[in-house]
């Protein structure tokens, strides 16, 4: 979208499932989904069949075919269990090739993620548009060292308003920049944050600037400037912060389980 191209440029992107790929691998993938695929109650009898044996990397696993889509299974485990390998989707849309982790390559992988993750942080939602509006360079008159400015901050959401993301607050966090005569002074706490917008609805934000001292002899106030600079992110800091946990969560419960058998 051409009013987010300099955004976008500039940092990783929300995916929306649906839009971009024709599968969500987190909801198809989630323990849940997955166990009810591969249980295919719902499927009839003469609507699953099996397929002779192929090559998957460097063993052989079972395709089992049902109503479109095609599950390859791995050796028997004890006590019946088989490793998914490959999972074929409905008309060739998708293909999931799966590999088992070794031990050391899981626990790498939950030593490195954490530093990965803050991707997630920086991410924007392109759907969402920040529009401002300077409502007032001063409050009143300015004093010789003191300014206070005012900005209305606007949050559009670009898709469909049916969609429930139409509805959520957006963080937008923001920072103020002010010189006086070309001189950058010093800004208050409430010059930089970040702050909860529902998509159509409106925020004013005020920055309080105190600028150098006036010399004896010298002209009663500066000639102020102000910036204002926002960044709307795709997770609102609660949301960023739950997902931190479940990743640490997940990690510890990966590392608790059994070693699987290595490929036949």
């Amino acid at each position: 979208m051409a009013e987010k191209s300099a955004v976008l440029a500039e940092h990783p992107s929300l995916v929306v499932p649906g839009v971009f790929f024709s599968q969500d691998l987190a909801t198809t993938l989630a323990p849940p989904e997955l166990a009810k695929t591969l249980l295919l109650k719902k499927v009839p009898d003469e609507k699953i069949t099996v397929g002779d044996p192929v090559t998957v990397g460097d063993h052989s696993c079972t395709p089992f075919h049902a109503d479109g889509m095609t599950i390859c299974l791995g050796k028997e485990m004890v006590g019946g269990a088989r490793f998914v390998d490959r999972i074929g989707f409905p008309g060739g849309s998708a293909v999931i090739d799966i590999q088992a982790m070794s031990r050391k390559e899981v626990n790498q992988f939950s030593a490195d993620f954490p530093s990965k993750f803050t991707m997630a942080r920086e991410a924007v939602n392109p759907r969402i548009s920040v529009t401002l509006q300077t409502l007032r360079d001063y409050e009143g008159k300015c004093a010789p060292t003191l300014c206070i400015f005012k900005a209305r901050v606007t949050v559009t959401f670009l898709g469909s308003t049916a969609d429930a993301e139409a509805s959520e607050a957006v963080q937008v966090n923001y920072a103020w920049t002010i010189d006086r005569d070309g001189a950058p002074v010093h800004v208050g706490k409430d010059c930089s944050g970040a702050v909860l917008i529902k998509p159509g609805k409106s925020t004013d934000l005020s920055c309080t600037a105190t600028g150098p001292s006036v010399p004896v002899g010298g002209p009663s106030s500066g000639q102020y400037h102000s910036q204002i600079h926002t960044s709307d992110v795709a997770l609102t800091e609660a949301e960023y912060k739950r997902l931190v946990r479940l990743a640490a969560d997940h990690s510890k419960k990966v590392a608790a389980l059994p070693d699987l058998p290595p490929p036949a």
